[in-house]
């Protein structure tokens, strides 16, 4: 017999999907009693997290009463993590970013001084926003793996030194005294796809091409949340050596970080060459030969990477997103070009391979995704807003 915590769940996520809708529809969906159902819809009413929105049409005799969850008045608190920054946003259910914030982070800044910071810009994000606390379900933090996802603790992360085996969810949590989950950047971006675009994809492969190179997978409908860890796949195997210890890894070759490398080697004798990735977008997208010609390099690599994916997974999709993914300039037809050269012809005919619609804001949505999916897992939380804290 199912639980009423899972009756709670399924409602409240046949609600999400479907809102407005009738306490009828809610009954054929889920299979539920309509007496389960009408108790559900009124313990949420009463809890201010669902609202009647007028009537529908009537198929004989009266009209129904429809109902909407206020996926408007839920929101959640979104931190993504990369190599030089730190971005904050606080976000709705109906997947909109209401604010927005970041800074920059030292190159070998302590990750103590970094989440002292991070605690200070969510305290004011949250003071100074129309969000109450009833209303904010949580944090969730972004950041590149490895992770140990469980305790929240960064486990090697080669682009981010001294901040290896450190507790960011505990530290975090300590800081805010709010629940904090901590998950790897590419897991979340999948996440977001799903949840708040491609609800009807099975298999889909995440690829974030930003500074790193790092991914995420969803299979059967389920997010994959064990380690698959795309930029460390060999594609050279006397390749160069990488941070993680190995070699000849695709990050060193496909990723913001290899397109900064390129460039400065083809611009050897200039006085500047330190560039941030936002620097080097804006020199491609004013035709500069140089950073051009290296991110075709960056693109055919992450083709060949992409090709062994296809052939690994079978995904219907793969959805590339990332500053750099996601940007127009980026050379998607070299990549196509050697995607179709490594994977199996019948499997890379099957694949779509497409640009994220959710842009620059995966991560921050992902992040958001992740905190309301595990408040509808315990949807007994959410009618009684005062214990979301108690364990924080």
């Amino acid at each position: 017999m199912v639980q009423a915590g899972g009756n709670r769940s399924l409602v409240l996520e046949t609600l999400r999907r479907l809102s407005p809708c009738s306490r009828a529809d809610l009954r054929q969906a889920t299979g539920l009693h309509i007496s389960t159902v009408a108790n559900i819809v009124d313990e949420l009413i009463q809890a201010d997290l669902v609202e009647e929105v007028g009537t529908g049409d009537s198929s004989g005799g009266r009209k129904p009463q429809l109902l909407r969850l206020k996926t408007d008045r839920l929101f959640a608190v979104s931190a993504v993590v990369q190599y030089g920054k730190i971005e904050v946003g606080l976000c709705d259910m109906e997947g909109v970013v209401r604010h927005r914030t970041g800074f920059k982070l030292p190159k070998r800044v302590a990750p103590e001084d970094a989440m002292e910071q991070l605690s200070d810009v969510i305290d004011h994000t949250l003071r100074t926003s129309e969000a109450t606390g009833d209303h904010v379900l949580g944090v969730a933090v972004a950041v590149p793996g490895p992770l140990d996802a469980d305790q929240g603790v960064l486990l090697t992360p080669p682009n981010l030194p001294g901040w290896r085996g450190f507790p960011i969810r505990r530290t975090l949590q300590n800081l805010l005294r709010l629940p904090v989950a901590v998950q790897k950047d590419g897991h979340l971006a999948a996440f977001a796809e799903v949840w708040f675009g491609r609800q009807h994809v099975n298999h889909l492969l995440f690829i974030m091409l930003d500074e790193g190179l790092g991914g995420g997978l969803v299979m059967n409908g389920q997010l994959v949340t064990r380690a698959v860890e795309i930029g460390h796949m060999t594609i050279r195997m006397d390749g160069k050596s990488c941070n993680c210890g190995g070699r000849g890894c695709l990050e060193l070759y496909a990723s913001g970080i290899a397109w900064r490398q390129n460039v400065a080697a083809r611009k050897a004798d200039d006085a500047v060459t330190d560039f941030s990735l936002d620097d080097l977008l804006a020199m491609a997208e004013a035709g500069d030969a140089d950073a051009l010609g290296a991110l075709e390099e960056v693109a055919w690599h992450l083709g060949v990477g992409i090709g062994n994916f296809i052939n690994l997974y079978n995904p219907e999709v793969i959805v590339l997103g990332g500053r750099l993914g996601s940007a127009g300039v980026f050379p998607h037809g070299t990549l196509l070009a050697a995607a179709r050269q490594y994977a199996y012809e019948d499997l890379m005919r099957k694949t779509a391979v497409e640009t994220s619609a959710l842009k620059s804001d995966a991560l921050l949505l992902g992040a958001a995704a992740h905190v309301f999916a595990q408040m509808f897992q315990n949807p007994a939380v959410l009618l009684r807003p005062g214990e979301r804290w108690a364990n924080a």
